[in-house]
């Protein structure tokens, strides 16, 4: 597999663990149509899920990685 699958199967997983969350925790706390808070749920994810990328380089792909709360972008090393 390569590197920009895992990034994509990663990102996705990122996205919908915090979906799911808001999605509950909106339902339980707050009565919201359905519609109105599955929306609500993924500008959320949207905005707080971690970002990853593969760069090409001399030495091969490498993946970084960007969240909201850290202020540097993060080599991983897959």
């Amino acid at each position: 597999m390569s590197k920009k699958n895992k990034v994509f199967i990663v990102m996705f997983l990122c996205f919908a663990a915090i979906f799911t969350v808001t999605r509950i925790g909106l339902g339980y706390f707050f009565e919201i149509q359905s519609l109105y808070c599955s929306l609500i749920s993924a500008l959320v994810a949207t905005f707080f899920s971690p970002q990853f990328k593969v760069f090409q380089t001399n030495e091969g792909e490498k993946v970084y990685m960007r969240w909201l709360f850290s202020k540097k972008v993060k080599e991983l090393n897959w």
